[in-house]
């Protein structure tokens, strides 16, 4: 191995670092975005106000998948989410929700929007009848 194979194997796994650094660092700042401006949301459910406080998640299903690899290495670069995931809720009382997020990451800033469907008990049944601890988390139902 000559010094030209090292110097190019150094810079192959510095630009794999940054690359890595960067993502997670972007992949944070959404999620910490995400959770603060979910806590932060107003509904009114059945002439109830409610805020996104008073909703637990009892699943998180799907992940976000980034539109542009490109940028993830620009540290302030635009970066936007495909809305594939989705947060199953309840609220106080007999009350389901799924939560969907929409994510645009910009220079230092993230802009979400959220759209919150209410969900029927069946319908919340049906979304987690393979996830016990979920249901008994929704439902108050033990696992078995």
């Amino acid at each position: 191995m000559n010094i030209l194979d090292g110097i190019f194997h150094a810079a192959v796994a510095a630009y794999v670092a940054a690359f890595v650094f960067l993502h997670r660092r972007n992949t944070r700042r959404i999620e910490r975005a995400l959770q603060q401006s979910f806590r932060d949301m107003s509904l009114i459910s059945e002439g109830l106000p409610l805020t996104g406080a008073d909703l637990v998640v009892v699943k998180k299903a799907g992940h976000f998948s980034y539109s542009s690899y490109d940028s993830l290495l620009m540290p302030d670069g635009a970066m936007t989410t495909d809305a594939d995931a989705f947060w199953y809720c309840s609220g106080p009382g007999a009350r389901w929700f799924l939560a969907i997020p929409s994510v645009r990451a910009q220079q230092r800033r993230v802009d979400l929007q959220w759209v919150l469907r209410p969900l029927a008990e069946p319908r919340m049944r049906a979304a987690l009848r393979f996830d016990r601890d979920s249901r008994r988390r929704a439902f108050g139902e033990l696992p078995g």
